[in-house]
């Protein structure tokens, strides 16, 4: 009798489990080569800009995108310090507002202190954990947001309002070609404070816009943040919890900025 119970335990565990991970399998089949397209001028995907955010040694690039008219949401991980011969600071960010490879549409450099005009929820510090690899970026004027004339609408993830198709924009590729690029998607499945999803990224991609039209209006609910190391068809992003919410408007209130009207 003890040996048949185990054994059924075992098979609900197992049964259970492969329901769980079959579903991101379904909902990320890898069938997206070639399905991004570049998005020169149509909004909101212009209010997603190219970082390269500056350390003592080197940069890298990345994405971010407009909540505010002076306010960047991107990935934690690209304003946060490394351990990298030592610790290696965020010094100072470039932002530009692109559309192609070498034409600019206007570009800005400023210097950039932790938890002064950047954060990131890993307490400044890289430690990856996509559940908190979400930051922020205050810009020092309203001139990339005059360029580009809007920006997102920020919103907590709830699975309740999002029952349509999703979008990823950002800047896949590393450092020399500034390409904006935009995907659609219906294949994506929300598992344990994780979004899951088909879109095919690259490393410029992290801080990459995860939106959605709500009554027509374009509604940030996520940051893409990497691929899963457990499915490599399958990329995921940090959600909106009601706390990192909070978080950000604290942060952006202490700078005297108010993101929510």
């Amino acid at each position: 009798m003890k040996v048949k119970v185990k054994l059924f335990v075992s098979f609900l565990v197992f049964s259970l489990s492969a329901i769980v991970f079959g579903q991101n399998n379904n909902h990320c089949n890898g069938v997206v080569l070639q399905r991004r397209t570049v998005s020169d001028t149509l909004k909101p995907n212009t209010f997603v800009v190219y970082v390269n955010p500056c350390r003592l040694f080197g940069g890298f690039s990345g994405t971010a995108f407009l909540i505010h008219p002076r306010v960047l949401l991107t990935a934690g991980h690209n304003v946060a310090k490394r351990k990298h011969r030592g610790i290696n600071k965020v010094k100072s960010l470039y932002v530009e507002y692109a559309t192609k490879n070498d034409i600019k549409l206007h570009s800005q450099s400023f210097s950039v202190k932790q938890n002064k005009n950047i954060i990131s929820g890993s307490d400044g510090v890289f430690r990856y954990h996509v559940e908190e690899d979400w930051g922020v970026i205050i810009l020092p004027d309203e001139s990339i947001y005059k360029n580009v004339d809007g920006y997102f609408k920020l919103e907590t993830y709830n699975p309740l309002d999002i029952k349509d198709t999703i979008h990823l924009t950002g800047y896949p590729a590393e450092k020399t070609q500034k390409i904006r690029k935009t995907d659609v998607s219906l294949n994506y499945h929300y598992n344990n404070n994780v979004l899951n999803y088909d879109f095919e990224t690259e490393h410029g991609d992290s801080g990459a816009a995860i939106w959605y039209y709500k009554k027509g209006i374009p509604t940030v609910f996520a940051i893409h943040t990497n691929g899963d190391p457990k499915n490599i068809s399958c990329g995921r992003a940090t959600i909106i919890t009601p706390l990192i919410y909070d978080k950000i408007i604290a942060f952006c209130n202490i700078q005297g900025i108010d993101i929510t009207n």
